[in-house]
């Protein structure tokens, strides 16, 4: 397809414009995430952006570094266009008719069939849990947003069958929430650090892209609790020195090329620039949100079928002096002084308003393991204890 241009805008967002239309990928402009516990490391400055041109907006999966509320509506008032959200199959379909109510078109993409979006233009989603990767196919250019869907070997295969021939793939290259206690340098730097090296290497090795953007990564953990992980980032030159396949640096608002990364040394002395200025803004917490005020919220999702599997889980708090028991069984939640705790129950560590937060919110279990502003002391109890939540949320 003639006059093909895709441009880099920030963290996992990029735009695919073709001569007929412009097509926004997952984004995240501004604004704090997981309860304000991720931040950009610079807002997206979107003035260069044609939205007379804007037709579609493809999300990969609903985590708020992808779908991002605010930045939606942001779009919306900068052209009446009729735009088309994009977005992978599922049974709930509160993301579609939230997109409906911002006065957006929208489309599901069932996987692993070519959606055709204009002449010579298609779209196929390949799930990985409840994230997906978005192939698009502009012409005779195949372009692979995996995000941080970590795909299976099956769902890799499939995709490649698919697409043998791939021009440019992108790819998450940095942490993304808890790998280990704060305690535990060593194994975050095993289970975050390395991991996210290896996988990118083992993926594009795999996939064998003409070219490879590490992606999904542009952020900072931004509370004092979880301001630990930025310790552990992977850094770019990392990425750039492991590889064995042509790998290009992406920068805010500049084009992506599919054949040259002649541009790497300087976008790397940019982003190490960003860096520095970064990392300023961390958050304190406000203090203990009140015993009644978590009482009640556990006592309303009892209600709803919230039950933590395994018996009593004891949590104590960074901002208040007792711990508090959950026995769902027995709905039975009562706060208690810490030399009364048994060590056996305590699940883990945590601020009052993360544990507010996890109880009010639908994806508040997935939020609350994201943030890494814990510590965990028993970890199976701890798992049940996420899990609990995440159970009652339907995707």
């Amino acid at each position: 397809m003639k006059n093909l241009k895709i441009k880099f805008l920030n963290h996992a967002s990029f735009y695919i414009e073709t001569e007929s239309s412009l097509t926004l990928v997952d984004p995240w402009y501004f604004g704090k995430i997981f309860n304000n516990s991720w931040s950009l490391l610079k807002d997206t400055d979107d003035n260069e952006i044609d939205y007379s041109k804007l037709k579609y907006i493809t999300i990969s999966h609903e985590h708020p570094d992808h779908l991002h509320w605010p930045t939606l509506k942001h779009i919306r008032s900068k052209t009446d266009n009729n735009i088309k959200i994009l977005f992978p199959k599922r049974n709930n379909p509160n993301v579609m008719n939230e997109c409906i109510k911002l006065g957006y078109e929208f489309e599901y993409i069932d996987y692993y069939k070519k959606l055709q979006l204009e002449k010579d233009y298609f779209l196929c989603a390949f799930p990985d849990g409840h994230d997906s990767a978005l192939v698009y196919e502009v012409g005779d250019k195949i372009i692979c947003n995996q995000n941080d869907a970590y795909l299976n070997h099956s769902t890799m295969n499939t995709l490649k069958n698919m697409y043998p021939k791939m021009d440019l793939w992108l790819f998450q290259f940095s942490l993304a929430g808890y790998y280990g206690n704060s305690t535990e340098p060593e194994k975050i730097k095993t289970n975050g650090t390395q991991f996210h090296i290896n996988k990118f290497i083992e993926y594009q090795n795999f996939f064998q892209p003409s070219m490879s953007i590490p992606f999904a990564s542009y952020v900072y953990f931004c509370k004092e609790h979880n301001k630990y992980i930025n310790e552990y980032s992977v850094k770019l030159i990392d990425i750039l020195n492991n590889v064995n396949h042509q790998t290009q640096i992406p920068f805010y608002n500049e084009e992506i090329s599919l054949n040259s990364i002649d541009s790497n040394i300087d976008h790397l002395n940019k982003w190490d620039n960003i860096l520095k200025d970064s990392e300023k803004n961390i958050l304190e917490y406000e203090g203990f949100v009140g015993e009644d005020i978590l009482i009640e919220e556990l006592d309303n999702l009892v209600k709803q079928g919230y039950s933590i599997i395994g018996g009593p889980c004891i949590l104590e708090f960074f901002d208040y002096e007792k711990n508090l028991l959950i026995d769902t069984h027995k709905n039975k939640f009562i706060f208690i002084e810490k030399n009364e705790t048994p060590s056996e129950l305590l699940a883990g560590i945590l601020p009052s308003q993360e544990l507010l937060v996890y109880l009010r919110t639908p994806w508040g279990g997935d939020t609350l393991n994201i943030t890494g502003a814990f510590i965990v002391k028993n970890r199976s109890i701890w798992s049940n204890f996420l899990m609990a939540r995440e159970r009652l949320y339907i995707r």
